[in-house]
């Protein structure tokens, strides 16, 4: 058992000694060398160890508890029926974890050091303690009507580590809590409440909007097909507040971000007057997330591939005043949660017009089944086969010399690939190599505002595999640039004869 030290004394013990512990360090030095060179190495001291619990009984004992924090919130939960721990004010289930956290510190009532076994060591001045005004008071009701109710104070001064001074009623001893046993029974009200999390599919996403304070849509994304199609991730368009072809890695990146939205801290139920409290009454900007019916599967723990149907569904996330400089309240459901300002930032601080596609060229080659090109009164049409082993006319997929090929001579990676120009076969890596380099193609600016579209002068039209269809029109739009219009939406324009060409 340890002397008791109010904490107005450390301070005042620091001062004091400050000067001594100079001189002593030099001295301890001096001292220590010459020990360890007279004397074997003899094993450190092993710090005595004065902990243990004040109670040991199963959790499933407490019937009820009941908190007091500093800032003078308090909350109370009992045992229901089911077993379940719920809050009284309200009878909503605790969080299980956190709940099972106040339960099993409760259960197990530890501490690291009795101080003092004698009470007017510390009652006759509770202030030096911090039990006047305790951190928190945690108190429960056992099943069998016992009862326990301890207070933890302020930090022990002159304590080894983060201790805590901890009474417990009827006991007159002082005692040293750990800082985990502070944290599990200071735990505020909103942290109790279970967080409903917004469910949202990537992979079944087919629609984005940002909508307004007036409802309507600020920014919004949206799938041109199916999300079973295997290009559906270059079919999304920009549709509001334009309309033009989207950018597929921006759009993965939004479909990502959606995919981990997460709602924060419970706030309370969506009654008036928490609508209004939060700001969302009529909300400055609500996210809309629309998923396509659809099956997705996990691999379980015993590594069996689960398959779950999904039917189709609209999720929506209201967004109200901020809390503070890096949240906001946000209404989910029935409910207000806070919600971090950095996740939404991807939705609420994106401008359309960025995610704009900048390469007119934007189907991938495993996706191409066909690509048509008109200009000069000259129509070419280039078709493609993806195989697993393409076969060269007149060829097996082996080469006369034995190795691996296509009938071309192709090796490799494009032993996949076959293509015809307007019905003759050409080299299937001749028309990668050309393709690739198309796809780097990017726009050069964006057209002013009214710009009158002129006659096409150059046409691209794209067939994927899944059957969709992709143009790109060129016409005059100065003496040196090509205006574009892509899927029918002009946006931009094109250095003249920028398309590089194919085989």
């Amino acid at each position: 058992m340890q002397r008791v030290q109010k904490k107005q004394h450390r301070e005042i013990r620091h001062r004091r000694g400050l000067w001594l512990a100079a001189c002593a360090l030099v001295l301890a030095g001096t001292v220590a060398a010459a020990v360890l060179l007279k004397r074997p190495e003899e094993p450190m001291p092993v710090k005595e160890d004065h902990s243990g619990f004040l109670t040991n009984r199963a959790a499933e004992e407490i019937a009820e508890v009941e908190v007091e924090r500093k800032n003078g919130e308090t909350w109370a939960a009992e045992r229901a029926e089911d077993g379940t721990l719920r809050m009284k004010d309200g009878g909503w289930a605790l969080d299980e974890s956190l709940g099972e956290m106040i339960l099993d510190a409760l259960a197990h009532l530890e501490y690291e050091d009795i101080l003092t076994e004698n009470k007017g060591d510390y009652a006759d001045d509770p202030a030096a303690f911090g039990l006047d005004r305790p951190r928190v008071t945690a108190a429960c009701r056992f099943t069998d009507g016992g009862r326990l109710e301890v207070r933890l104070g302020d930090e022990v001064a002159g304590g080894e580590g983060a201790l805590y001074y901890m009474t417990v009623a009827g006991d007159d001893r002082l005692y040293a809590a750990s800082a985990g046993t502070l944290r599990d029974l200071d735990t505020e009200k909103a942290l109790l409440h279970p967080v409903a999390q917004p469910e949202i599919i990537p992979a079944l996403l087919d629609r984005i909007t940002v909508a307004g304070a007036d409802g309507m849509a600020a920014a919004e994304w949206t799938l041109a097909g199916a999300v079973t199609d295997s290009d559906a991730g270059e079919n999304w368009r920009v549709t509001a507040p334009f309309e033009y072809p989207a950018d597929a890695e921006t759009i993965a990146s939004l479909k990502e971000n959606a995919g981990n939205l997460r709602m924060g801290t419970w706030y309370g139920e969506a009654t008036e007057e928490n609508l209004a409290t939060c700001g969302l009454t009529k909300p400055a900007c609500t996210l809309i997330f629309h998923t396509a019916a659809g099956s997705t599967g996990t691999v379980t723990e015993s590594g069996v591939y689960d398959v779950v149907d999904r039917e189709e569904k609209t999720t929506e996330i209201a967004i109200g005043n901020r809390q503070g400089e890096s949240t906001a309240y946000a209404r989910f459901g029935d409910e207000i949660f806070t919600v971090s300002m950095i996740s939404l930032s991807a939705f609420t601080e994106t401008n359309p017009l960025d995610t704009a596609a900048r390469y007119p060229a934007a189907v991938p080659l495993d996706s191409l089944a066909e690509v048509t090109v008109e200009a000069g009164g000259e129509t070419i049409t280039y078709a493609l086969e993806h195989t697993a082993a393409a076969e060269a006319a007149g060829g097996d997929g082996i080469g006369n010399n034995g190795e691996s090929g296509t009938g071309d001579g192709e090796t490799g990676e494009d032993a996949g690939l076959r293509a015809w120009k307007n019905g003759e076969e050409i080299s299937g890596s001749a028309f990668r190599a050309a393709y690739e380099r198309l796809m780097t193609v990017t726009v050069s600016g964006r057209l002013p505002e009214g710009t009158a579209i002129g006659e096409t002068t150059k046409k691209y039209t794209f067939r994927t595999t899944s059957g969709g269809t992709h143009t790109l029109e060129f016409w005059t739009f100065d003496e040196m640039h090509d205006g574009l219009t892509q899927d029918g939406c002009t946006l931009f324009y094109l250095i003249r004869d920028g398309m590089t060409p194919l085989p």
